[in-house]
């Protein structure tokens, strides 16, 4: 999608749509959580929490049928897929990310220790391999020296903090309602959606933004997003196991607002200074950094959350402490993305109103 954005839209007109795109995020991530509510609710033919994937089959099948009517942008000299660099990626991903999954659950024996130790030397190989595909002049997997242009690897940087912490965030909020304040699931998908309606309103107006502050959006989006967990961690305190969370509507709005001015106007700061035919790569490299980071800070946060409650995990007062743990980690990886938007912003020349 965003290398068809790229490919089919001018320069003046991408930054509006990559706003579109974004607040078409805050939509899904708002339905979604109060969908898998409701679904949970309904307990179709007695699934379960398994009914979510329901969404997934019908949605596929509305993509397979949209197919034939997206415009085609490939180039007419494609060469085969690079199967042994797709082969060493997802062996490096899967060394790394199950052992982080599975992990604490299992005690973290040898087999998934050794396991995320390899999976670094696997992952270097994998790039090795990459660029000497590109010195004979061959097609790799991935483009390894899109990270030669600093923009592209602060952006990079920044997807990876920003989407880690943001898939952590859905994790320990739902943890936090359901299991320490007893929401049903689709309460809590309501009072996590209304982080989305920030999400939407700041994604629809980043484009024009970023046309008076350039990259300083990004800067922007970093602080507003801090503070949103911080605001939240502070609401928490007042609130305690208390099932009256009002005040916990602000500071998610503030946390949605400060994620979509960084994530939706990202991809057009990034990307603006890639060649035309290394485009498609370099999305591919982006939406798989989003998937990748996402895995991560689940996989991570739930480690801290799990050491945090500790044996507590029927003591109710135990959850808001666990929680803010946890938010206070999160404010403290979205705070690393302040330093390297100011790096964007002087690497893109952004515009000061």
């Amino acid at each position: 999608v965003l290398s068809l954005i790229q490919a089919h839209y001018t320069s003046e007109r991408r930054g509006a749509i990559f706003g579109m795109y974004g607040a078409t995020q805050g939509i899904a991530a708002t339905a979604g959580q109060i969908i898998g509510g409701l679904l949970l609710r309904m307990n179709l033919w007695d699934l379960d929490w398994r009914a979510v994937f329901l969404i997934s089959v019908l949605l596929g099948t509305l993509i397979l049928a949209l197919i034939p009517f997206i415009p085609e942008s490939s180039t007419p000299d494609r060469a085969g897929l690079d199967w042994i660099g797709a082969g060493l990626a997802a062996a490096g991903l899967l060394m790394l990310v199950y052992p982080l999954v599975q992990g604490q659950r299992q005690g973290w024996p040898a087999g998934l220790v050794v396991s995320l130790l390899l999976s670094a030397p696997v992952l270097v190989l994998f790039a090795w391999y990459e660029r000497r595909l590109l010195r004979r002049g061959r097609l790799p997997f991935m483009n390894v020296d899109l990270f030669r242009h600093k923009v592209f690897t602060l952006g990079i940087l920044v997807v990876l903090l920003l989407m880690s912490s943001q898939g952590a965030f859905f994790l320990v909020a739902a943890y936090m309602l359901q299991l320490g304040l007893h929401f049903s699931a689709l309460q809590a998908g309501l009072v996590i959606g209304s982080m989305g309606m920030g999400y939407f309103l700041a994604s629809l107006f980043s484009s024009r933004v970023a046309a008076k502050l350039g990259a300083h959006v990004l800067t922007v989006g970093s602080i507003l997003t801090t503070a949103g967990y911080l605001l939240l961690s502070w609401a928490v305190r007042t609130t305690g196991v208390s099932s009256d969370i009002g005040v916990w509507i602000p500071a998610l709005a503030v946390l949605g607002i400060g994620q979509g001015f960084v994530a939706a106007p990202l991809t057009n700061i990034v990307l603006a200074k890639i060649r035309t035919t290394d485009i498609g790569s370099a999305s591919g490299v982006m939406t798989t950094s989003i998937q990748i980071a996402s895995t991560i800070g689940i996989a991570l946060i739930g480690i801290v959350w799990l050491s945090a409650l500790g044996a507590h995990t029927d003591s109710i007062s135990a959850y808001p402490d666990a929680f803010n743990i946890c938010l206070y980690v999160l404010a403290a990886a979205t705070a690393l993305i302040l330093p390297l938007a100011l790096m964007l912003a002087r690497r893109t020349g952004a515009r000061r109103s």
